[in-house]
């Protein structure tokens, strides 16, 4: 009886229409980036946005780099990117197209370095592979309104990412063909990526140094674009990261640089996140391992696919690169923009780990992973269930449709003309109802009933007012 059953079973299992993959994850990065395209145009300047455009507008922008550099941060690049924020000009129609540009940037630098990688393969893998790993890093960002809308973050940290992507396929583009022009243009980006932010700069140290000694184990020599890429990389690092405004910051500390307590913290921490991250990772890599076999034979260096137990390991240290300076120098774990960045090189690290994985059983073994159709009928239950059951996507859809972010967006045109037709220069404004949780943080947006907030502080200075808070009244009955 239960043979028949199960004979009935895989019958009708093989009736099931055959999934294709890139069709799947084309749409999902697509379904993604719908979204987040729209609300965009309901996004407004805060906090950071208006204290750098007050700057720039007060100082001009050559003394706010010496000053922010001296004072305040080594980030020289993010700091001279934030210091022309379209808001200097009054124009807050350009600051809500800014997010959109980086969207479009970052899709396409993933299909560009996919082509850079695996040279050759379908123009539909490579939208696939780039929309699947849109979706990835969109579904479990651990801040969506920091890492993508809130310009102060997204420039320091999600531009950076941007720019790593380029600048690895860069330097896959000059070994394919020679042309030093490549080289040239991976050494500015490293020049600007070590001028963003802290964690990416200690990641791609770690990246090239663990490269440069495979290289030197496997080769027993050392390239001489890839030596010359590294120095770049130390001086600008050197530069960023003994900036006087480094030690300016760190003053306001109290407590830091505790050795013991940040390498324990980081790992606990880096365990953590392996455990939370890998998950919806892996159930996206089995459906396409139908591919893998493809990629690997694209790879023209095949000893890059190392041991999976040492890419395991490195998949585990990149965490840990990301982690640690948050410990190290503010004894807390990172905040959520910089979490951002340490799970899109996670992304890529794991995926990694998993071609490596294959490629091992499949040159020891003989032995080549096949995904059943109606395996895959249930993988992609899976992965759509968890996509849109909860998560960013259904926040950010939930933003969108529900009306929040239109709401918000008039709110805040409100807040605008109370302060600009206030003949008085203590302003009071009331505080945001609708909050679309996707483009607006009230931790770093909001403003405060405290007019010595910073934040308040910021925008007062730049709508030239004495003071601008919150109706306190307004917040009792938002509640």
């Amino acid at each position: 009886m239960m043979d028949k059953w199960t004979a009935i079973a895989l019958k009708w299992m093989g009736k099931l229409p055959n999934v294709k993959t890139y069709h799947l994850f084309t749409i999902l990065g697509l379904f993604c980036l719908f979204p987040l395209l729209f609300l965009s145009f309901f996004n407004h300047p805060a906090s950071d946005d208006f204290g750098y455009s007050y700057e720039t507008i007060t100082f001009g922008f050559k003394q706010v780099q010496i000053d922010r550099y001296y004072d305040w941060s080594g980030r020289y690049f993010s700091n001279a990117i934030l210091s022309v924020d379209p808001i200097i000009y009054n124009n807050f129609t350009i600051y809500k197209l800014i997010p959109i540009g980086l969207f479009l940037l970052f899709v396409y630098s993933l299909y560009y370095f996919l082509g850079s990688l695996f040279g050759g393969i379908s123009t539909r893998i490579k939208w696939a592979f780039a929309g699947l790993i849109f979706f990835l890093y969109f579904y479990q960002m651990a801040d969506v309104c920091e890492g993508l809308f809130w310009l102060p973050g997204s420039i320091t940290y999600q531009l950076a990412n941007v720019l790593f992507v380029f600048l690895v396929s860069f330097i896959l583009k000059y070994y394919k063909t020679k042309n030093i022009v490549y080289v040239i243009l991976s050494s500015i980006l490293i020049m600007a990526i070590v001028g963003c932010n802290e964690i990416i700069t200690l990641t791609i140290l770690f990246l090239f140094f663990t490269f440069l000694l495979f290289q030197y184990q496997t080769n027993k020599k050392l390239d001489r674009v890839l030596i010359v890429l590294f120095a770049v990389l130390i001086v600008f690092t050197g530069f960023s990261i003994l900036a006087p405004g480094n030690a300016a910051r760190e003053t306001f500390i109290e407590v830091k640089h505790q050795f013991f307590y940040s390498v324990v913290m980081t790992l606990i921490y880096s365990a953590y996140y392996l455990i939370m991250w890998s998950p919806i990772l892996l159930i996206s890599a089995l459906f396409v391992t139908e591919y893998f076999d493809t990629l690997i034979e694209k790879i023209k260096f095949k000893k890059v696919l190392i041991h999976p137990l040492l890419s395991f390991v490195g998949m585990f240290l990149v965490i840990c690169c990301g982690i640690f300076p948050g410990f190290w120098s503010l004894n807390t774990r990172p905040p959520g923009r910089a979490i951002n960045t340490i799970y899109f090189f996670f992304v890529f690290a794991f995926l990694y780990f998993l071609i490596t994985l294959f490629h091992y059983f499949k040159r020891t073994k003989n032995y080549s992973f096949v995904m059943p159709n109606y395996i895959k009928i249930v993988l992609m239950f899976l992965l759509l269930m968890n996509a849109f059951s909860s998560g960013n996507i259904r926040v950010a859809y939930s933003d969108l449709l529900s009306g929040r972010a239109y709401k918000f967006d008039k709110e805040m045109k409100n807040r605008y003309d109370i302060i600009n037709n206030s003949e008085s220069q203590n302003c009071v404004v009331p505080a945001i109802e609708n909050a679309p949780l996707t483009i607006f943080s009230y931790e770093d947006m909001e403003l405060t009933t405290d007019k010595e907030n910073w934040k308040n502080d910021a925008i007062a200075k730049y709508f030239k007012k004495e003071s601008i808070v919150i109706d306190p009244n307004s917040i009792k009955e938002k509640k």
